[in-house]
């Protein structure tokens, strides 16, 4: 097991690879870390230049973008997901997207829908029976997740319960703080 598959942190520099670069390739590159700030590859280039250690850590779960469209890290989103076991309204989860992994709690059961027919049995359920899909809202600690619409990768999620996987989904909504400032 390596350094990452363990959640350790991993060393590396970021600076500019060498060959025949262009304006699009030098661009500025941000890696917007789960719960934490960001750092951009310019600032590390500037480290590097001045003699210090350039580059940062990364973590499991960071996401690295462009400075003009940077990662967002956010405190919550609307989803859809099919169940494999029962979920409740308030139910504290783990949540995975890509090799993030955080706490998510289930805020509000929008919709209980048939994952047969994709018809909406309910609305506003305290609770999801397995086999069924639903539009659920979580409240999560920061992470970076973008609309399955827009970056599939980052729009998939599975649900774990007790290190069992209970579910899976997409995203549809992304919310909190982080998303209001970026107009999301």
């Amino acid at each position: 097991m390596n350094a990452a598959e363990k959640g350790d942190s991993v060393g590396i520099v970021l600076h500019p690879l060498g060959g025949a670069d262009t304006e699009a390739e030098t661009e500025a590159e941000t890696r917007a870390e789960t719960g934490t700030g960001a750092e951009t590859r310019a600032e590390a280039e500037a480290d590097t230049a001045r003699g210090e250690a350039g580059g940062g850590v990364v973590r499991r779960g960071d996401v690295c973008g462009y400075a003009h469209e940077p990662p967002i890290a956010v405190s919550g989103f609307l989803g859809e997901a099919v169940l494999l076991e029962p979920l409740e309204k308030g139910e504290v989860l783990n949540l995975r997207v890509c090799t993030a992994s955080v706490e998510a709690k289930v805020l509000e059961i929008r919709e209980r829908i048939d994952s047969e027919s994709g018809e909406m049995l309910e609305q506003f359920p305290e609770k999801i029976e397995a086999g069924d899909a639903a539009v659920i809202l979580f409240e999560t600690e920061p992470v970076v997740v973008e609309r399955f619409s827009e970056i599939p990768p980052l729009g998939r999620f599975a649900l774990v319960r007790n290190g069992r996987n209970i579910g899976a989904g997409i995203v549809l909504e992304i919310f909190g703080e982080e998303a209001r400032k970026n107009n999301i």
